[in-house]
């Protein structure tokens, strides 16, 4: 499948139904593993559900507080990603119960249940496939939103000369894009820096408010012609401090940051729309650049040298 319409397939993935059969009253909190793109989605999920403590992370091993009252969810769209092999065997040694999200390989045949996802993406890529299997189980309510997602996304689309201008922007300018947002929307600038190193090739940073505004200002506000950034901040709806910070940090620094502002009625709803707002952004970047945004080849080759 050319790679532009893996992208565009979320608006098909997010109304996949797979589930896991549990009852969320028998644990205290949950774990998410999950590297690169697999593990995007655990922190996009912690970030619109807060009714029980959840925990993301991207490590060999799982915390010491892990035990029968914890619910491990390990995601690996390969189900052979070593990490997050490692740290799911680890907590079920400690009593966790364990559920994959995965297209196959070693981790489903772990873990107590799996969700399988269809094969033939790539992970980052198959976002909705990772992440829907943790909302229809865990907070199905937040189904009632896929429509406007749809809606959203169908917007883009119609509108995408304004991402062709950003990405022009971007790769004129020569420089490192620097995404900026804040809770609950931060994992929508990890997301755009993670899609511009696959995508697009390049080095990317992502910044969040208000924790930028106690160390990253200082050399904003100084010597322009050293900055090797170029800065893209998504605008979420949910602090009106943070975006007065936002204002004032333009202000102060003199930069020319771009502002994308994140539409929906939900968390869920704005941080789809910045995700896929960010995926395709990369993907003209990494026209402009004429690379392949696919060709993650690199990665396999680590992964080859490790194996050996």
């Amino acid at each position: 499948m050319e790679y532009r319409k893996e992208i565009d397939t979320i608006i098909d993935q997010i109304s996949f139904k797979g589930k896991f059969n549990i009852n969320l009253d028998n644990y205290d909190h949950i774990l998410i593993g999950g590297m690169g793109g697999s593990g995007i989605a655990g922190f996009l999920f912690s970030e619109i559900y807060s009714k029980k403590p959840v925990i993301v992370l991207n490590t060999y091993t799982c915390p010491d507080f892990v035990s029968n009252k914890t619910l491990v969810i390990a995601i690996s769209y390969s189900g052979n990603t070593e990490e997050t092999i490692s740290c799911a065997t680890e907590a079920k040694k400690k009593g966790a119960t364990v559920l994959s999200i995965t297209s196959g390989g070693k981790l489903s045949e772990i873990s107590d249940q799996a969700v399988i996802i269809p094969s033939g993406y790539q992970p980052r890529s198959s976002l909705g496939f990772l992440l829907m299997p943790i909302i229809n189980t865990i907070a199905p309510e937040l189904r009632n939103h896929i429509d406007e997602i749809k809606g959203n996304i169908t917007d883009i689309r119609n509108n995408e000369n304004h991402i062709i201008s950003i990405s022009r922007k971007i790769f004129e300018s020569g420089k490192v894009p620097y995404f900026i947002s804040w809770s609950p929307t931060s994992s929508v600038a990890y997301r755009c820096k993670t899609q511009f190193n696959e995508n697009a090739k390049m080095l990317a940073n992502a910044g969040y408010l208000s924790e930028i505004n106690h160390n990253e200002l200082v050399p904003m506000g100084m010597n322009h012609d050293m900055d090797p950034f170029i800065y893209i901040a998504f605008k979420n709806s949910y602090s009106v401090r943070n975006e007065r910070r936002l204002e004032i940090t333009k202000k102060l620094s003199s930069r020319d940051i771009t502002i994308i502002e994140l539409k929906g009625k939900s968390i869920f709803s704005q941080i789809m729309y910045g995700i896929y707002f960010g995926d395709i952004l990369s993907y003209h970047v990494a026209l402009l650049r004429k690379v392949e945004p696919r060709d993650v080849s690199i990665i396999e080759k680590l992964k080859l040298e490790l194996s050996s």
